[in-house]
């Protein structure tokens, strides 16, 4: 559930997360900053509308009509549930209908023609699975009806669950194939599920490279150093532990990680002939030691370039959205970052609009720029929260590493990546803004929920077309006229400056919207040139849309009706 973290990492305060099929909650909820609206068509019966607590609401509700209104939802997550429902296609409909605009859709399925599903559906006698899905066929399906873009995809393991030994009330709902889970020993169940885990991953895998392993170094001084490796990421994570014997081994990631998510309390590890054995009070897993060799992560000569606060960190991840997805546009794929003696600024972009966030530092002597890969820039903004320390160095050319430390919760997490030689237009976005600010005709004071609600309008219309216009101090937001009709709504806030319009994406202006707290400015100079939206360190520009034939919404409704006085009085 890596990538589901992610996303919930990103849900701000406010953001309204649906999880669809919900059962008792089908993630940690905990992990959600959002507001979540639990739905399921059979809620369990101890479950009450409040019952996870104030910012978790429990619905009765058909995936295939969704109790809720329009572009109401940022985030719906359907969690193996998919399979589970007879009309999924009314269902994909259903979600982006209730998408707001920029909204995310995560969405986890069995393979349908994998060893695993067939498994579980030959011992619960279908276990509620109506569809089957490959991996293709659903990406294209969800993009067509949902009319999103997939950014990113992973494969998922199921980790055979299902068996496991059921409680008597379990056994009560269960089909009589199914019995036999519960006269099996407790200890074959779970070396049978590690059995599983380990031949169907290592079957995806031609080979045991070193993409694929994870190096465990083991002192008697009592640390733990977990060092893994992928094509352009290296990590390493210091913990603390008991060690009698001194450990250097590497062994398969996928594996040791499902082995792990087994197991409770403490752990006893050590070298038996070429296996590593890991030992807990009820279970024994052997796993073959593979002979790599592999560096150790963090014991380069680093060259520190400056620490950097958690915060400004987390204030940067807000930025993250606006790079470019379009794997032909690699150049924009990325986070740069330019370090300076007081000063450090950070630039994505995808060709339509760019954002830009500049936070005070004590930085080096002399200017650095890092392009850090967008997969990288990501991870770190999981891994770091507001209270860490962060120490930025390199370790020699196109190397650059980030020191991850946090003496409360003793955190200890090195990460390294290898940029790469793309060259970012950093200064031509920088000329942007600042030519924008010159230009600016109408400076505009907009409270940041009024727009954010006017967006869902604008998205209740089905288009992306949204029309921004001030008019002697008033602004007003409309969309373009669609079969559904035409939304039309003044905001909150003022105007300074002539009076001006410009067309926007309401994509983009969502992107922007949801990195802004409270108030925001937005510039305008003309309908033809880059618009900018600041708040604090933050600061976006966005590309007007060039919309041919479509007309001011507004028009019609600002134009008075001519009457002759002399006529008005005969009359």
């Amino acid at each position: 559930m890596d990538d589901l973290y992610t996303l919930l990492g990103r849900v701000e305060s406010g953001s309204v997360v649906l999880d669809l099929g919900c059962g008792r909650g089908s993630f940690p909820y905990e992990r959600c900053r959002g507001r979540i609206v639990a739905m399921d068509l059979a809620l369990p019966e101890d479950i009450n509308s409040t019952s996870r607590g104030p910012l978790v609401h429990y619905i009765r509700g058909d995936s295939s009509a969704i109790p809720l209104t329009t572009a109401s939802v940022d985030v719906v997550i359907s969690h193996h549930t998919l399979e589970h429902f007879p009309d999924y296609k009314s269902t994909l409909k259903e979600i982006r209908r209730v998408l707001s605009p920029g909204g995310w859709v995560w969405i986890a399925v069995p393979n349908g023609f994998g060893f695993d599903d067939a498994l579980y559906r030959f011992v619960f006698a279908g276990g509620g699975h109506v569809n089957r899905f490959s991996r293709d066929a659903l990406i294209r399906e969800v993009e067509e009806v949902t009319a999103t873009r997939m950014v990113s995809s992973c494969d998922l393991f199921s980790s055979f669950i299902y068996l496991r030994k059921p409680s008597e009330n379990e056994l009560r709902h269960f089909p009589a194939r199914a019995g036999f889970l519960r006269e099996i020993p407790e200890g074959f169940l779970t070396f049978s599920v590690l059995a599983l885990n380990a031949v169907t991953r290592a079957s995806l895998k031609s080979s045991l490279a070193a993409l694929s392993l994870v190096r465990i170094d083991a002192y008697s001084n009592g640390v733990l150093h977990l060092s893994c490796f992928n094509g352009e990421t290296a990590a390493r994570a210091i913990v603390q532990s008991f060690c009698e014997e001194q450990i250097s081994v590497c062994v398969d990631a996928l594996t040791l990680k499902a082995v792990v998510e087994t197991l409770d309390g403490e752990i006893e590890l050590f070298t038996q002939e070429n296996s590593l054995v890991i030992q807990s009070s009820t279970n024994r897993t052997t796993l073959r030691i593979v002979n790599e060799d592999l560096p150790i992560i963090g014991n380069e000569n680093l060259q520190i370039i400056a620490p950097v606060p958690g915060t400004i960190l987390r204030s940067i991840s807000r930025i993250l959205p606006f790079a470019s997805t379009d794997n032909s546009r690699s150049a924009l794929q990325i986070l740069h970052l330019t370090f300076t003696r007081n000063m450090l600024t950070a630039h994505t972009a995808d060709g339509y609009s760019s954002g830009c966030v500049q936070e005070a530092i004590e930085g080096p002597a002399e200017q650095v720029s890092v392009s850090l890969p967008l997969s990288f820039a990501k991870l770190l903004s999981c891994l770091v929260e507001e209270r860490d320390g962060v120490r930025v160095g390199t370790s020699g050319e196109n190397r650059y590493i980030f020191q991850i430390t946090n003496a409360e919760t003793a955190k200890d997490l090195t990460l390294a990546t290898v940029t790469g030689t793309e060259n970012f237009p950093a200064a031509q976005i920088t000329t942007l803004i600042s030519d924008a600010r010159k230009a600016t005709n109408a400076h505009l004071n907009i409270r940041q929920t009024s727009l954010a609600q006017s967006l869902r309008m604008v998205n209740a219309m089905g288009t992306q077309s949204t029309f921004i216009k001030t008019v002697d101090g008033i602004v007003k937001i409309a969309s373009a006229e669609t079969e559904t009709g035409q939304g039309r709504n003044i905001l909150e806030g003022t105007a300074s400056g002539g009076n001006a319009s410009v067309w926007l994406s309401a994509a983009f202006l969502k992107r922007a919207v949801d990195a802004c707290k409270g108030e925001l400015v937005m510039r305008i100079s003309s309908g033809q040139k880059p618009v900018l939206i600041e708040a604090g360190s933050f600061t976006a520009v966005i590309m007007p849309m060039l919309v041919e034939g479509q007309k001011d919404p507004f028009l019609a409704e600002e134009q008075g009706i001519a009457i002759c006085l002399p006529n008005m009085a005969m009359a």
